[in-house]
C-alpha cells in the first residue's frame, strides 16, 4: 500500500487537537493527499509564527494562499475524538512514505537500465543512497528505549555475549573487547611489518570461530593469500609451498589444512575494483567481517579533483558499510614515506591521506618495527629478545602494536613476535 488518506487525516485531526509533540517526525511530502499536505504546512507554519495550533488560526494561515479547508480540518478533528492513538496513525503515514519513495527509486533504476545505462553499479548505488532513510517508520528513539537497549547491552557483556568478534589477539581483545558491528577499524605500517599477515591472522581467527569472513585485496593474488594462510594454519615454510619443495611429512599436513580451510565460510575478491561494486557485493552477501586490502588501491567511480579527494570518499565509504550492513569493516592503510630517516613509531599524521582516514576510523592501530636499541618502545625487558630478533637473519621481527586511536576505550602499546616464513604473530608475555 502507497498511501492511507485515512491515517493522513487522522494524524492531520490530532495536530489541530495540539497533539504537536510527533510533529518534528514528519515531512512534507510524507503525505499523499494534496489537502492534508497543505494543512501539515499551515500547521507547522502557524507553530513557526509561535501561535497556538487549531482549526481558525490554521485556516487563517491557508487564506493566504487562496485555500479553505475548514471543512476537511472540521472532519478529521470529528474522526479522531482522542489522540491517544496519534504514535499509531503517524507509523502508518510514515510506513506509506517510505514505501512510495521506494518504489519511485526502484521504478527509476530500472527505466535507466532499461534506457541502456551500463553503469549497473552505479544504478545500484544511487537506489540504495536513495531508498536509506535516517527514519525507521518515523519512529525516534526515546531515552527510556535508549537506556533500555543500553541495560540489556550490559547484561550480555556480563554473560560473555557482546555481540563482538574477536581479533583473537588476547592483548587486542583485552582493550577493545573486540571487533564491533559499525566500526571502521584501520590498520597501518610501514613496508615489513607484516600489515597483510596481521589482518590474515584476524581472518583465520574468526574463520576458525565460524565466521563468515571477506576479504577484498587488490595486492595479492588468492592464491597468494591462500598460500600464506596454509603456511599460519600448518607451520610449514611458505617459501617451501610456493617453490613446492615439501616433505612428505609436510604434504600430509598441508592437506589436511586445505580440507580444513575449504569448509572456512567465506570469501576472496580480486577483481572488485570499486568502492561502489564492493558496497554491492556486500549488500548481496553481508559478511560478518569485511576486510579491505589495502584502501589506497580501492577506487571510486565518482569524479574526483585529486588524490586527497579521492581517498576520502573511499575512507567515508567504508565507515558508510560499517554502519549500514552493521559489520566491522577492518582496512589496511599505506603511511607516508619516511625516506631518509629512522623508522619511527607511526603516528596519525602519517596516514597517506590522512584527513578522511583519520576522521573516519573509530579503531587505528599502528605496527611498528623498531630498526635499533634505543628505540623508546622496546620494553626494558625486551632487550634480549629484541637483539636475537635482529641477529636471526630477519626470521623473527620484534613488532610493537600501537592502539593509537579508539573511541570507547583505552589506547596503549604491546610487543608482538612476527615469523614471516609461517606468517604468524606470537604475543611477547
Amino acid at each position: 500500500m502507497l498511501f492511507n488518506h485515512e491515517a493522513e487525516r487522522s494524524v492531520i485531526g490530532a495536530l489541530l487537537q495540539d497533539e504537536l509533540k510527533y510533529i518534528s517526525q514528519l515531512e512534507e511530502d510524507d503525505f499523499h493527499n494534496s489537502v492534508y499536505r497543505s494543512i501539515f504546512v499551515a500547521v507547522r507554519a502557524v507553530i513557526s509564527d509561535k501561535k497556538p495550533v487549531d482549526v481558525m488560526t490554521v485556516n487563517a494561515e491557508l487564506a493566504n494562499d487562496g485555500m479553505n479547508y475548514t471543512a476537511e480540518m472540521l472532519e478529521a478533528c470529528r474522526m479522531v475524538p482522542t489522540t491517544a492513538n496519534a504514535g499509531a496513525y503517524i507509523r502508518i503515514v510514515l510506513d506509506c512514505s517510505r514505501r512510495r519513495k521506494t518504489f519511485r527509486a526502484l521504478r527509476q533504476g530500472a527505466e535507466r537500465i532499461q534506457n541502456g545505462m551500463n553503469d549497473v553499479d552505479g544504478i545500484l548505488q544511487e537506489v540504495a543512497e536513495r531508498t536509506r532513510f535516517k527514519r525507521v517508520n518515523g519512529n525516534g528513539v526515546s531515552f527510556a528505549d535508549a537506556t533500555m537497549r543500553t541495560w540489556e547491552l550490559l547484561n550480555r557483556a556480563m554473560k560473555g555475549e557482546s555481540g563482538a568478534l574477536k581479533y583473537g589477539i588476547r592483548k587486542l581483545d583485552t582493550m577493545t573487547g573486540g571487533l564491533w558491528k559499525g566500526q571502521n577499524i584501520v590498520l597501518a605500517g610501514n613496508t615489513g611489518t607484516g600489515k597483510s599477515a596481521f589482518a590474515m591472522e584476524i581472518a583465520v581467527n574468526n574463520a576458525l570461530d565460524q565466521k563468515r569472513v571477506m576479504v577484498c585485496s587488490r595486492e595479492m593474488t588468492i592464491e597468494q593469500y591462500t598460500q600464506r594462510i596454509l603456511a599460519r594454519l600448518s607451520g610449514v615454510n611458505m617459501r617451501d609451498i610456493v617453490d613446492g619443495t615439501v616433505n612428505d611429512s609436510d604434504l600430509e599436513l598441508l592437506t589436511e589444512q586445505l580440507n580444513r580451510l575449504a569448509e572456512f565460510s567465506g570469501a576472496f575478491l580480486t577483481d572488485t575494483y570499486t568502492v561502489e561494486e564492493l558496497r554491492a557485493v556486500v549488500a548481496a552477501d553481508t559478511p560478518d567481517l569485511l576486510i579491505v586490502d589495502y584502501l589506497q588501491l580501492m577506487d571510486t567511480k565518482q569524479k574526483t579533483a585529486n588524490e586527497t579527494l579521492r581517498l576520502g570518499r573511499i575512507s567515508v565509504a567504508m565507515k558508510q558499510m560499517a554502519l549500514d550492513y552493521n559489520i566491522p569493516v577492518l582496512s589496511l592503510s599505506q603511511l607516508s614515506r619516511q625516506e631518509g630517516r629512522i623508522a619511527l613509531m607511526p603516528q596519525k599524521k602519517d596516514l597517506r591521506g590522512s584527513g578522511n582516514i583519520e576522521q573516519d576510523a573509530d579503531v587505528i592501530i599502528f605496527l611498528h618495527q623498531p630498526e635499533s636499541e634505543s628505540d623508546p618502545f622496546i620494553r626494558n625487558t625486551d632487550t634480549n629478545l629484541f637483539k636475537l630478533c635482529k641477529s636471526n637473519d630477519n626470521q623473527k621481527r620484534y613488532i610493537v602494536i600501537n592502539l593509537s586511536k579508539q573511541r570507547q576505550g583505552q589506547l596503549g602499546v604491546f610487543p608482538m613476535v612476527f615469523e614471516p616464513s609461517v606468517m604468524k604473530f606470537t604475543q611477547v608475555e
